[in-house]
């Protein structure tokens, strides 16, 4: 029940919410209802509608940028060494398990279904970096890389918060 101040006269005030939940407050010092704020399970002020927002909208994101392994042998390319094409969509490489020879050269062609600039950078066992090639949003590049010995190499997009969190990695295994 709330008191009218001016006549003194009891109404209820109907709200849209069940009765153990406490209606959103106001904070009246943020312009234009930016400080609405969402009960949390105890009855006490919770989180802002941005908080809010977020811990929905973040989660299925990174959920949305994680994909399946996708393998496919390097083919036989025309001068003799090895030829694969990588297509990069999202936040996704495809495929992103690729299987070739060590020791032979491998031309890659990288495809860039995405509006937003890539990169592939391949790593050694070791950790050094074999190769790094920059892509534009929606381009083509074909370049040439050689993996020495037998093993998983990592390659990854090496573009500001692409590989972590969003998960913009595979791996060349050389047999």
């Amino acid at each position: 029940m709330i008191t009218d101040a001016t006549g003194g006269h009891e109404f209820r005030q109907a709200l849209a919410m069940d009765d153990k939940a406490p209606p959103p407050s106001l904070d009246p010092r943020a312009p234009l209802g930016l400080g609405m704020k969402y009960p949390g399970r105890d009855g006490r002020t919770g989180m802002s509608r941005t908080q809010a927002l977020a811990s929905l909208v973040f989660p299925l994101a990174l959920a949305g940028c994680a994909s399946a392994p996708v393998a496919r042998a390097a083919q036989r390319g025309p001068t003799g060494g090895q030829a694969m094409t990588i297509e990069m969509s999202g936040f996704n490489f495809i495929p992103n398990v690729i299987i070739l020879q060590a020791g032979v050269p491998v031309t890659i062609t990288a495809v860039s279904r995405s509006r937003i600039p890539h990169n592939i950078t391949i790593l050694a066992l070791d950790g050094r970096e074999v190769k790094s090639v920059n892509i534009k949003a929606r381009e083509t590049v074909t370049f040439d890389a050689t993996v020495p010995v037998a093993g998983r190499y990592v390659f990854y997009c090496d573009v500001f918060l692409h590989r972590w969190p969003f998960g913009m990695e595979g791996t060349l295994v050389a047999k």
